[in-house]
């Protein structure tokens, strides 16, 4: 794993879940989503892919991340480097052992190329002013290495970077740095974070984190300690530090894209946990009304919830959130929020989070409907099947509640009041006990009674008089007497015309049950005898 030249803050790393990826790039991003600065830069990516890249190849991308970088500097610091090697190389050459090769090139490229030791360093630095740190003073190695046939590997350790010549005999160390200098410590707090995530995670056990250091455990897991690198993987390291720096100077999005980078040539466990931090960044800071942002939070699930923590899982739900303040809420955009919802819905694997994520939309999409007084249907759909999940859900039962009374009180005609009520009830059971819908359910049957038989409907009106009865019988509800009593007396009247004066009598005693002291009622009853 690459080192960090510089001090990461404890708030700079708050997401620490992270384990070993594929050790291809495109695992987590592709080529294609990648941000260039120049042409030529995205050629010399696109040829990392071929077969031994020439040397050219790598001088490019050690270049690129400075943006004074162009092609015409490229070549004119290739040609110092080729001429530096063509000089020397006869002394090279004539050397008798390889540490007497070694020695006299580490002491011509510090006289020909390298003046002063800068922590904040880029490669264009050490080409155009001789400001180096270690890693654009082992890259410069490594190339002059190249061009003189010396073979090497790179080693990487949790404070430093050097080059080794001659690796499989002689093994002759190349500093170009003192390693004790020249860095900053990553946090012991930090530290502590990350060996509790691998303890929490399974990757070293109980027995390991009693025995060891933190600090000997962060270095065993956080870096690829002392692992032999290529002039690829270095180059990887330089983007990662430049995605550090410009984190420090707040600027997630150019951050991001030198992740990406650095990721795309080294595929390590920790540039992954750096392409996953820097892209938070991006998230946390940004807009939703920017659609790249948007862009930013697909690719962040897509690539990273394998790895998903609680804690991750409700930052997913936050920032669906944030999408929500600012698609429904600001910009009242109805379709683009399902689509929104949908596409992340559709990203998920957790069927945990699918269904947490749902509830929310579900709640917040129809509440904002609702509330708005749009003239767009609320999603019953949607509704149900939050409510399935959660029947006993408080907020979601006066949401369902809401929504009902709303929609019957729209509606000029008790038929439809009643088709709203049958709907409902056989959607969300809960309905059939709550004294507020049977009084509006009721309403509407005590409608449809009068109506029925005012024209001269009495089996329909008898039908509903069941239902009426059926739903009030050992209810506490109460109900208008007035509506009971318009509804009760066309009843009675029907059959009364129609002589069947023991239909009469029976319907008239059901009314009297639900308006007991109702005046005409009784003087109906008084009648009726």
């Amino acid at each position: 794993m690459p080192t960090i030249f510089i001090k990461l803050n404890l708030s700079l790393l708050f997401f620490l879940s992270i384990q070993v990826f594929a050790d291809s790039a495109d695992s987590l991003i592709r080529l294609q989503d990648m941000s260039f600065n120049f042409e030529w830069e995205k050629r010399a990516f696109i040829q990392t892919g071929e077969t031994n890249p020439n040397q050219l190849v790598y001088l490019k991308l050690l270049f690129a991340g400075h943006p004074d970088a162009n092609e015409t500097n490229i070549a004119t610091f290739d040609k110092k480097v080729t001429a530096f090697v063509s000089e020397i190389a006869p002394n090279v050459t004539s050397s008798k052992t390889p540490s007497k090769k070694i020695e006299l090139i580490h002491k011509k490229v510090h006289q020909a190329f390298l003046t002063k030791y800068e922590l904040k360093n880029q490669f264009y630095d050490l080409a155009k002013t001789g400001m180096y740190n270690c890693v654009s003073g082992t890259a410069l190695f490594a190339l002059v290495l190249e061009k003189l046939n010396i073979p090497y590997v790179i080693k990487e350790y949790p404070t430093h970077v050097n080059l080794i010549a001659y690796p499989d005999d002689h093994k002759l160390l190349i500093e170009t740095t003192d390693p004790s200098k020249g860095y900053f410590k990553i946090s012991d707090p930090l530290m502590a974070k990350y060996v509790q995530y691998l303890l929490k995670s399974k990757q070293i056990s109980q027995s390991e984190f009693d025995s060891k250091k933190t600090e000997d455990l962060f270095n065993d897991h956080f870096f690829s300690q002392a692992g032999n690198l290529k002039l690829k993987q270095l180059i990887g390291i330089q983007f990662m530090n430049n995605c550090i720096y410009l984190i420090e100077d707040k600027k997630p999005r150019e951050s991001y894209v030198n992740m990406q980078k650095a990721y795309w040539l080294h595929p390590s466990p920790k540039n992954s946990f750096m392409l996953k931090e820097s892209l938070t960044r991006v998230i946390s800071d940004g807009n939703y009304a920017d659609t790249t942002v948007l862009q930013g939070l697909f690719t962040y699930v897509k690539s990273f919830q394998n790895i998903f923590s609680e804690t991750d899982k409700n930052e997913i739900l936050g920032e669906f959130n944030r999408i929500t303040e600012v698609q429904l809420i600001q910009q009242s955009n109805f379709d683009k929020y399902k689509l929104t919802f949908n596409k992340l819905s559709q990203l998920l694997d957790s069927s945990d989070l699918q269904d947490r994520l749902h509830s929310f939309y579900c709640f917040e999409l129809n509440k904002t409907i609702l509330n708005a007084g749009v003239s767009r249907p609320i999603d019953l759909e949607c509704l149900q099947k939050s409510y399935n999940k959660s029947p006993n859900n408080a907020d979601l039962r006066s949401l369902i509640l809401f929504a009902c009374s709303k929609y019957c009180s729209r509606s000029s005609k008790a038929i439809q009041v009643y088709d709203i009520t049958k709907t409902y009830a056989a959607k969300f059971p809960f309905l059939n006990e709550n004294p507020d819908f049977i009084m509006i359910k009721a309403a509407s049957l005590l409608e449809m009674i009068y109506f029925s038989f005012n024209k001269g409907e009495g089996k329909k009106g008898d039908i509903y008089v069941a239902e009426a009865n059926q739903l009030l019988s050992g209810n506490s509800v109460k109900i208008d007497e007035i509506t009971i009593e318009k509804a009760y007396v066309s009843a009675v009247a029907f059959y009364f015309k129609n002589n069947n004066l023991t239909r009469a009598k029976q319907l008239l005693n059901q009314a009297l049950v639900l308006a007991p002291e109702n005046e005409t009622l009784l003087e109906l009853k008084k009648s009726v005898r």
